[in-house]
């Protein structure tokens, strides 16, 4: 495994445990029995939990001890450029959306995962809080520690790197779950050192179930057999993802050698293993972004207007007779999944970037995370925060900093149509002057600029993305385009535009903030409910994760991916 102090090894595997229910409360005895996790191991009682968690935030904040901290001081740096430019309380601190919103973002730059339970899933940072969730499965003595520990202030740069690193750890916790599924799925030791043809099988396994969103924990030897034997019907990008991770594998062994540790090509122990599929893990999602990239090719070779990062639906469903045709959403799902543009009832347009984004392009699935494409308009804010490092400024400085940003379609440095520059002043004048650089206005301005690479953002509430299958479990029926909706799309001619000119794109002029200048008290003046929201938001994103543990006790049989997660590529939904 990674570099991580034991304390935060055991304290990741403790929260495992503990979002699997049933989990402690008060009128429980004070002994927690491991459940689902594979590494739960033996009990743990709340005096070991009190411990853990000393130990832990001595680490982070105290001024001795700081065991591990070189890693946590490395997830602080890649954190301190965002945080330079987000809104702030009174305090100077993130208030629980903020934070939500961070880490969402952290998590899908840094590895392409969409943490579940932190996305908005079409509603607002705000609405979107996991303070239920974290009610029902956390103990309340947890939620009295961390209030003890942080206060109810909000959360500062360095608490904001100890939350994410603890997560990203529980996700590392549950990986290797996952790898010892394998070994026993295989009946491969997990102690001593195994053949290096028996880890090859193992990791293949795994991937096999990574790719194809089973869950190992949740699902019978027989079913896991099932999909190794028909991953190249049920996963036909099997072949390329299998090279790739030989790559991986051969990369972290060479970087072991490098390091002078004992990593030979032979016999491996577990933790070696456990090293490459956390590589795997940190790797894959920017690996697989690719294949987004060639979807986002051929959708931008449709777009029947230069510039405006829409294609017809006449255009996206012209060539759903061949085999390899890849775009057949129903026009319902579309809308659901906010990709449809309907400013023109009579010409319906797919938005290309929120496509690209949304849930029907999700991968593989890990459990408490999927991977989907990533965000290409988060690298251009990361670019424009690292200018401004503020959360709001002039509309000059803003206009400024975005004339220099180049995208993968919009070269630099440009000159901004007056058009743009008129929106972006409206933006200001509706914030008091300032353009808030994380609000919906400025998201939509941002889109108006990179059509092709930032996401249309529809108002809180107007869409509920979901990813195929669960579509088809909450609706009763299938997300892809029928042949009778198809035709009434595809008999009309697709019209072309003048390439010409300015794209009209639409305009919502309603405003969302991460944070209402209201919601700024300082934490003397709010409510005792309020105060704990902040720290029930803190154990209440790793609660989240709980959801996962729940849907693992069902096992699932192997399935098509056209009716799950992916693959994406030109067999994406092949039947």
């Amino acid at each position: 495994m990674s570099s991580v102090p034991l304390v935060t090894s055991t304290f990741a595997v403790f929260l495992l445990a503990c979002l699997a229910p049933p989990c402690l409360s008060n009128h429980q005895p004070q002994v927690f029995l491991g459940s689902h996790s594979v590494h739960a191991g033996p009990a743990v009682s709340t005096d070991e939990l009190d411990a853990l968690l000393q130990r832990q935030f001595q680490e982070a904040f105290g001024g001795n001890a700081r065991a591990g901290g070189g890693s946590l001081d490395a997830v602080e740096r890649s954190l301190a450029q965002m945080h330079a430019a987000l809104p702030k309380n009174d305090n100077g601190r993130l208030a629980p959306s903020v934070v939500r919103y961070a880490l969402h973002r952290y998590f899908a730059g840094r590895h392409g995962w969409l943490i579940r339970g932190l996305e908005p899933a079409g509603g607002n940072w705000s609405s979107s809080s996991p303070t239920s969730v974290a009610q029902d499965r956390v103990p309340s003595y947890l939620q009295e520690l961390y209030e003890q520990r942080l206060g109810s202030r909000g959360l500062n740069l360095r608490e904001l790197a100890v939350l994410a690193s603890t997560l990203e750890q529980v996700v590392h916790e549950a990986s290797l779950g996952w790898l010892e599924a394998a070994y026993r799925v295989l009946q491969i030791p997990t102690t001593g050192r195994v053949a290096a043809e028996q880890v090859g099988e193992a990791l293949s396994l795994y991937m096999m179930m990574f790719v194809t969103g089973e869950d190992l924990l949740g699902t019978n030897q027989s079913e896991v057999l099932a999909v190794r034997n028909e991953i190249h019907e049920i996963y036909p990008a099997w072949d390329e993802t299998r090279l790739w991770l030989q790559d991986v594998e051969r990369s972290v062994a060479h970087g072991q050698r490098a390091r002078g540790n004992p990593f030979v090509g032979g016999a491996l122990a577990f933790e070696e293993v456990g090293r490459i599929v956390d590589d795997v893990h940190d790797r894959y999602g920017k690996w697989q972004n690719a294949e987004c990239m060639d979807m986002k090719d051929r959708l931008l070779a449709l777009e029947d207007t230069r510039g405006s990062g829409r294609v017809s639906l006449a255009r996206f469903y012209s060539g759903r007779d061949s085999a390899e045709w890849q775009f057949s959403e129903s026009v319902d799902y579309l809308r659901q999944l906010g990709a449809l543009d309907e400013s023109d009832p009579k010409r319906l347009r797919v938005i290309v970037p929120n496509y690209i984004g949304g849930a029907n392009n999700c991968l593989a699935s890990a459990g408490l995370y999927d991977v989907c494409c990533i965000n290409e308009c988060e690298a251009l804010m990361g670019e424009l925060e690292r200018e401004i490092a503020a959360p709001a400024s002039p509309a000059s400085q803003v206009a400024n900093a975005v004339s220099q940003i180049s995208s993968s379609s919009v070269d630099a440095p440009r000159n901004l149509t007056a058009s743009l520059l008129g929106r972006l002043d409206e933006v200001a004048t509706r914030n008091g002057g300032s353009v808030p650089l994380h609000g919906r206005l400025f998201a939509q301005w941002m889109h108006h600029a990179f059509p092709n690479e930032c996401p249309y953002p529809h108002v809180s509430g107007s869409t509920a993305p979901k990813k195929p299958d669960e579509w088809m479990a909450e609706r009763q029926a299938d997300p892809m385009v029928t042949a009778d909706e198809r035709s009434q799309h595809t008999e009309g001619t697709a019209t072309s535009h003048p390439i010409g000119g300015e794209p009209l794109l639409q305009w919502d002029a309603e405003e969302e903030l991460l944070v209402s200048p209201s919601s700024n008290h300082k934490a003397g003046d709010v409510s005792w409910g309020k105060q704990v929201a902040r720290v029930v938001l803190l154990v209440g994103i790793l609660a989240s994760a709980a959801q996962t543990f729940r849907s693992a006790m069902s096992p699932a049989g192997p399935r098509k991916v056209a009716l799950g997660s992916g693959p994406i590529g030109p067999e994406k939904f092949s039947v």
